[in-house]
């Protein structure tokens, strides 16, 4: 997502004259792009700050013009104006925002995921000397902003492999996510926009495409109910609207109505359920842009994260099967394998009922690959959890899992009301025996694949005479 995210804000700055710089000591602006889902990743951030503070020093001292900072993870310059700032964008912008612009001015900038477009006006400000503190900052979230009509600013124009972001935000509000308070509420962009940008990919020689966002399987898109309810307004004015006209753009809480009298609303995989009401009546759904999406250009692979669960439906599986270019492939983070776990993690499911998805998914799309993400030693567990989830590990054999320590974060329904009681020494160990688990459960899916043959889709060119071509199923 950072990824997509730093191509946006390229794009933004390019439209104000900024060109990418070679290096931090070329460059008049350095701006790191965060993110705040772990402890790790805020730390990595922090260090890189501290370097940055003294390439500022030493320009002072040889009297170059001054660096100014931002966090991006990329770094630009100004058309003939070289003074350096620092810029902190993205989460950790939002979550850290009074401590990155206190005395010690670790941050000249800093900017929220839902405020890039602001970018260049702080910039201004801070170049001119007319802003510092919080003058120099823009977090403000937003319930509507994804950035739809901005075409992204590729870093690698050479690659086979592009991302394309099709909604933003999450409303799950797991017991130990900081997400939804660093990116908002859930809103997706419109599908002819999608689209429009998969057919510049396509005609650009584009092979491969991964759709994201936080919760990217609850896409619901609301703007052709929009242009309806215009196109209602319209005939309304008019004397002449026939029946079947207003049969055609027929309102959209009738629309619900019958829908619910007919009982075809199901929004959830069985056995899972969510913290909110989804409000998705009437909306283009995933599976819907799915299946449009793999029809722009059937050569071109399709793929997504991050997703949740709950919203694997038996429309989405299909879609996947029906569509030879949409990889069978699916990302499906448990996050513990016992059911006690799972309710305080408040993940709106059960053991059995994921148990269950991985079994239906594996019928509809045999030879399916799934991956996962575990968490280990959140509050509170027990050995008997924690055997539990090794013994998801093991039994449901993912081709790869992402297996971290519980880090607290802040603002969180576990920091607010759980106790972080696993030391750091049972965290540790605890981590090593689901690593071991998986690698167990991975061996033997290898096994599986001795003598197989797959299309693989290289990543560019080996840089090395003698090395090998690196590639991708």
């Amino acid at each position: 997502m950072n990824v997509s995210d730093s191509e946006i804000i390229g794009s933004v700055l390019a439209a104000d004259r900024y060109s990418k710089a070679a290096s931090v000591q070329e460059a008049g602006v350095v701006l790191l792009n965060t993110c705040a889902i772990r402890e790790n990743a805020e730390a990595r951030i922090w260090g890189r700050l501290g370097e940055l503070q003294a390439e500022k020093r030493r320009r002072r001292a040889s009297q170059q013009p001054p660096l100014l900072v931002g966090v991006l993870s990329c770094m630009v310059e100004r058309l003939n104006e070289p003074p350096l700032l620092v810029g902190v964008l993205g989460c950790m912008a939002e979550r850290l925002k009074a401590r990155l612009l206190d005395s010690a001015r670790l941050a000249d900038l800093v900017v929220g995921p839902d405020a890039y477009r602001d970018l260049p006006r702080i910039l201004a400000a801070v170049q001119a000397g007319e802003a510092q503190g919080s003058a120099a900052m823009n977090v403000q979230l937003s319930l509507e902003e994804t950035y739809a009509d901005i075409m992204p600013v590729r870093q690698d124009a050479s690659r086979t492999s592009a991302f394309v972001s099709i909604m933003r935000g999450c409303n799950n509000m797991c017991a130990f996510c900081i997400v939804p308070f660093t990116r908002g509420r859930e809103r997706s962009r419109p599908l002819d926009s999608i689209l429009r940008e998969m057919e510049a990919l396509s005609e650009q020689g584009v092979k491969e495409i991964t759709l994201l966002g936080q919760n990217v399987n609850s896409y619901a898109d609301f703007s052709h109910l929009q242009q309806q309810q215009q196109q209602q307004q319209q005939h309304a004015s008019s004397s002449q609207t026939d029946q079947t006209a207003q049969q055609h753009h027929a309102d959209p809480q009738q629309q619900q109505q019958q829908q619910q009298q007919q009982g075809v609303l199901s929004y959830y995989a069985p056995g899972f359920a969510s913290v909110y009401k989804p409000q998705r009546q009437g909306a283009t759904g995933f599976g819907q842009l799915l299946e449009k999406v793999a029809l722009v250009n059937p050569e071109m692979r399709v793929r997504f994260t991050s997703p949740h669960p709950k919203d694997f439906t038996d429309d989405v599986l299909g879609v996947i099967s029906e569509h030879p270019n949409v990889c069978k492939y699916l990302h499906m983070p448990a996050q513990s394998g016992s059911s006690s776990m799972l309710e305080r993690m408040k993940r709106g499911y059960s053991r059995e009922a994921y148990d269950g998805l991985v079994e239906r998914a594996r019928q509809v799309l045999p030879n399916v690959a799934l991956s996962t993400d575990i968490i280990a030693g959140f509050c509170g567990e027990t050995d008997e959890e924690h055997q539990a989830t090794a013994d998801l590990l093991r039994r449901t054999r993912y081709d790869n899992a992402f297996i971290f320590a519980y880090s607290q974060r802040d603002k969180t329904y576990a920091a607010r009301h759980l106790a972080d009681d696993m030391p750091p020494e049972v965290k540790s160990q605890r981590l090593a025996d689901l690593f071991a688990a998986y690698r167990q459960g991975q061996s033997e899916l290898n096994q599986l694949e001795v003598g197989r043959i797959h299309l693989a889709l290289l990543d560019g060119r080996p840089q090395l005479p003698d090395a090998q071509p690196m590639g991708h199923t």
